[in-house]
């Protein structure tokens, strides 16, 4: 199942690393230098069209290895600002997400599942056991996509901002528009952390929502 969610996000991810690359090529080589290089890409028809074959591919490609090759825990603590066991969205699960959510009957759950763990590893184990019950339910598909999208997202801004620093040095680029470029970086990780860390509660939350229900259910019978 995440292997297809991992794969229904790329277009999107494809689309914000375009626009970011577009905007700082902007911000860092100048309007006229991107223009230009544009303009030279556009000239021959036949190219454009191989381009438009290549380029996705390629990106797609590009964002399938960047994914992979940073490590999940890091873009974790890119998200949440934890390290280790506490970075899983799902270590705070019956500690902290479960009694802020009214959908959850919270008896119910201790009906099914004894005492709540407070350690965030067992945490994790005991509602990964639920998730798998439910995975497939329609509200823990989209809020599982929009986590890893968001989680793959999340890791863009700052390799962005390496590069953008890189060539606006070998480009002897104003200081203001690095600054410019910093700053719409910063705010753009912010945003996406932001959209991360909901989404990922509400990934934990409908699961344990669901599962409350289903006990509640079951105990009617």
């Amino acid at each position: 199942m995440s292997k297809s969610l991992k794969q229904a996000n790329i277009p999107q991810i494809i689309t914000f690393l375009v626009a970011n690359v577009a905007v700082l090529a902007i911000m860092v080589v100048g309007w006229s230098t991107t223009i230009a290089f544009i303009s030279n890409g556009v000239r021959d028809k036949l190219d454009l069209i191989g381009r438009a074959v290549v380029i996705p591919s390629v990106l797609s490609m590009l964002i399938g290895l960047v994914g992979w090759s940073l490590p999940r825990p890091w873009k974790e603590t890119l998200i949440f600002w934890r390290m280790g066991a506490k970075a899983l969205p799902s270590s705070q699960a019956f500690s902290k997400l479960a009694s802020q959510d009214p959908r959850i009957n919270l008896a119910s759950l201790r009906s099914r599942l004894g005492a709540f763990p407070r350690d965030p590893t067992k945490q994790t184990a005991i509602w990964y056991g639920i998730y798998r019950k439910h995975h497939e339910e329609a509200s823990v598909i989209d809020a599982h996509g929009a986590y890893l999208r968001y989680r793959e997202m999340i890791a863009l801004p700052p390799i962005l901002f390496v590069f953008s620093l890189l060539i606006g040095i070998w480009r002897r680029g104003r200081i203001s528009s690095l600054i410019v470029c910093i700053s719409l970086l910063t705010a753009e990780y912010l945003v996406v952390m932001l959209a991360a860390r909901n989404a990922a509660t509400h990934l934990v939350t409908n699961v344990l929502a669901i599962e409350s229900s289903a006990s509640n259910k079951t105990d009617e019978i």
